[in-house]
């Protein structure tokens, strides 16, 4: 069963530095750490919702340091935090080595992608509001150009991902069961694509449908995706769960 990189209640953003201010993540090797350089930073941005671009008021903002020698991710305490305020910006000065930025806010999906950095740097951020559905019910959405990106731990066959943006939706039961779930989309289906945890749903047509076991504990995650890795405008889909005996 496939998970996120980073799905936990704090979920992590490592930024790399470009010599741009308008600079967009270019993989995930971090740059070499600062040390002991007494030299400090600040990074500054604006979380935004997906899809409305709205700002968001009262996100709380991490800086956590990385120690050089420690696993990829790992951090000891946070270095500084704050909350965006009503444009949705934040700045967190003081910085020094390599720092993974952390940010949240209930209601909301994790970030997932995975940045380094290790000097000044503009860091946007964009959340998408969580999409909770219960058993039983209908309900329609969007992918949207700006949805976060998300990897998913593949299947067998190594290839089940979701490295492009992704519109998420948590399933929910109170008690365990199976279940029916259909997608159907609204627009063209030339390029969409839909997981279920790790697996493929299948793509490229206009309704895909799987029976699935839930349990309570744990929401079954449905990943919309789009297979050419890019999404240039809203895509509207209609996601149905029926209970199955």
């Amino acid at each position: 069963m496939g998970t996120p990189r980073k799905s936990c209640i704090l979920f992590s953003l490592v930024i790399v530095v470009l010599a741009s201010a308008c600079g967009a993540p270019v993989g995930p090797t971090p740059p070499a750490d600062r040390g002991t350089d007494s030299a400090t930073f600040a990074i500054t941005g604006t979380v935004r919702q997906s899809g409305e671009g709205s700002p968001l008021e009262g996100v709380s903002v991490e800086a956590w340091r990385v120690p050089p020698t420690s696993p990829p991710f790992m951090t000891t305490a946070a270095a500084a935090e704050t909350t965006t305020n009503g444009q949705g910006a934040y700045r967190l000065d003081g910085l020094t080595g390599t720092i993974s930025l952390r940010v949240h806010k209930a209601g909301y999906e994790p970030a997932p992608e995975d940045f380094f950095v290790a000097g000044d740097a503009p860091a946007n951020v964009t959340l998408q509001l969580a999409l909770v559905v219960p058993l039983g019910a209908t309900t329609v959405a969007n992918l949207n150009p700006d949805d976060p990106r998300h990897t998913i731990a593949a299947d067998v066959h190594g290839f089940l991902s979701c490295e492009a943006p992704c519109r998420i939706i948590r399933v929910v039961n109170a008690v365990p069961g199976r279940l029916r779930l259909r997608i159907r989309f609204l627009d063209e289906p030339e390029d969409l694509g839909v997981l279920v945890e790790g697996t493929s749903l299948g793509c490229c047509r206009p309704e895909l449908a799987g029976t699935f076991v839930i349990a309570p504990a744990k929401p079954l995650r449905v990943y919309v995706r789009p297979m050419s890795g890019s999404v240039d405008r809203p895509r509207p889909f209609e996601l149905t769960t029926e209970a199955q005996p």
